[in-house]
């Protein structure tokens, strides 16, 4: 996913394209933070900018102003800023002169280095700006009305009290289906999802993602399976769909994006992420074709970007059945191609089942493969890549009394801890913006270990920038994930998936490690440390 960089007037007239960042704030990433300065050689004065170098929230715009001539903002393939008076980390950049100003998005990262008028090996190399969006878009939590998620007392619904506070809902499970919603054509009961919008409402800042499926028994046509799903919905296709879509389905999208709760909460405000059709893929949430559900899907998506200003609209979530759904996905991008495409994100759905983090996702990547080779692996062409989001993760075992939990038989404490923090690590470093856990609560929220370390890994991450996928190498194997901090700290993430753990000798440079319980330990280079299952941060 790209953003456009624009130069503000009296400057020279480019326009480029630099990688989106994926970014956490919770609850305010802090104001303005005080730069990461390594001052540069002694050869070009280190430059200063306006505004401060911090996270900034929304969607707006800043424009930063150069104070010092030949100042270079800079962006790079690996993500990290030149630091070796080469130049070599720039690859690309624009010179600002004295008082010169260029205005950037916030979803996105700048460098800004000191240097002379000209790219190339003139650059001198200072890490001395960064700045980055305040948004939530990469933990992400289903938070239900069952043992998945937020309880429902009765009155309404008790948000999650833990420290950890994920930015993203996701709204599946939770009474707000169309086939709980409406009982007969034309007649809704808005009580459940009046309940949450207020719980949203209260807990700003939020991402909120309303997923789509299950047809009402009422609009299903009879038999089975069309009416066997007694604690369901209907897989099968409204009675009244035709090539131009369901008069009853967009009776209900119109109704619900035009819905506010008596206190003022109104979808439009608060949910800005609409995901089509669940787990389209299975029959037990879809009968209909392919061209089906895209018929009934294309004038919803329609009124729900004529209706909700900064809407984004995810593709149908994958099943984690791989083979079948690839095949599948290659069939409903074959739709978007031909027909129009209606979704700007891709979305699917992975669990563990029972695998280290490490395990499942070499299994998992062929799901991804549709977003980022629609040629190659659909034998078709015409796609543009989109952001991926997995929207629904989790351990999912079925041999514990909870099915998402760590399967405690294979794994100890330590080890189902770190695979929380790797499988988010992993999947950031594969392009993966979102993870969302289904059943969050009873998984990582009420298991204080787990809580802790996922609030750890939240504070870590904000802000900051994995600038390559992790890799792996040894015996045991030692994975590393080089990152940047969101105050301009070059950060290394490093784990063993052995139990056993295992002697990691520390690369030059680096001062101290975070853990996952919040604590912080000296280090300096060549000392050996003994890793494990719980990922560390060396900082620089």
């Amino acid at each position: 996913m790209l953003n456009r960089l624009s130069i503000n007037s009296g400057a020279i007239a480019v326009a480029r394209f630099v990688p989106i960042v994926l970014v956490l704030c919770v609850f305010g990433c802090g104001g303005s933070a005080s730069p990461n300065i390594v001052p540069p050689p002694s050869r070009a004065a280190t430059p200063t900018f306006s505004p401060s170098a911090g996270s900034y929230t929304g969607t707006q715009t800043v424009t930063i102003t150069s104070s010092t001539s030949g100042a270079i903002l800079c962006w790079n393939t690996t993500g990290s800023p030149a630091t070796n008076g080469t130049g070599t980390g720039c690859t690309t950049g624009i010179s600002l002169t004295n008082g010169g100003s260029i205005t950037v998005s916030v979803s996105e990262t700048v460098y800004a280095v000191g240097g002379t008028s000209s790219l190339g090996d003139s650059i001198v190399g200072s890490a001395a700006y960064v700045i980055t969006a305040s948004v939530s878009n990469s933990f992400g939590f289903q938070c239900s009305v069952n043992s998945a998620g937020c309880p429902y007392n009765g009155t309404d619904y008790t948000w999650p009290t833990t420290q950890a506070q994920p930015g993203v809902l996701r709204l599946w499970d939770a009474s707000v289906q169309w086939n709980v919603l409406s009982t007969a054509s034309g007649t809704y009961n808005w009580n459940d999802m009046d309940q949450w919008l207020d719980a949203i409402a209260a807990n700003t800042p939020r991402a909120v993602i309303y997923t789509f499926g299950w047809t009402p028994f009422w609009d299903a046509p009879s038999g089975s399976p069309c009416q066997t799903e007694s604690t369901r919905g209907s897989p099968c296709p409204p009675t009244d769909l035709t090539s131009s879509g369901s008069p009853t389905f967009n009776a209900f999208v119109t109704a619900l994006v035009a819905h506010c709760s008596p206190a003022g909460n109104c979808v439009s405000t608060y949910i800005k992420y609409f995901e089509l059709w669940n787990e389209a893929d299975t029959s037990v949430a879809w009968t209909g074709t392919v061209a089906q559900l895209y018929q009934m899907l294309a004038p919803a998506v329609s009124i729900i970007t004529g209706a909700v200003s900064g809407v984004q609209i995810l593709g149908p979530p994958l099943s984690d059945n791989t083979g079948t759904s690839v095949a599948w996905e290659c069939s409903w991008l074959a739709q978007e191609v031909s027909n129009g495409v209606l979704s700007n994100i891709y979305a699917f759905h992975v669990y563990m089942q029972n695998n280290t983090p490490e395990t499942r996702l070499a299994n998992a990547l062929p799901q991804l493969s549709p977003n980022t080779s629609y040629s190659s692996t659909c034998s078709a062409s015409g796609w543009t890549a989109q952001p991926s989001w997995l929207t629904e993760t989790n351990y999912a075992n079925s041999s514990e009394p909870n099915p998402y939990a760590c399967y405690t038989a294979l794994y100890n404490t330590n080890d189902c801890i770190g695979q929380i923090v790797r499988w988010q690590l992993l999947l950031n470093s594969n392009d993966v913006v979102n993870v969302t856990w289904y059943s969050w609560v009873p998984t990582i929220g009420s298991v204080s270990q787990n809580e802790a370390a996922y609030y750890y890994m939240m504070q870590y991450l904000s802000g900051g920038t994995l600038t390559a996928i992790c890799s792996s190498s040894g015996s045991p194997a030692v994975y590393t994930c080089p990152f940047i901090e969101g105050n301009g700290i070059l950060a290394l993430w490093v784990w063993t998936p052995s139990e056993s753990g295992t002697s990691y000798t520390v690369p030059s440079g680096y001062t101290d490690y975070r853990d996952l319980g919040g604590g912080t330990t000296s280090i300096t280079g060549g000392q050996t440390i003994t890793i494990g299952t719980e990922p560390f941060m060396l900082e620089i």
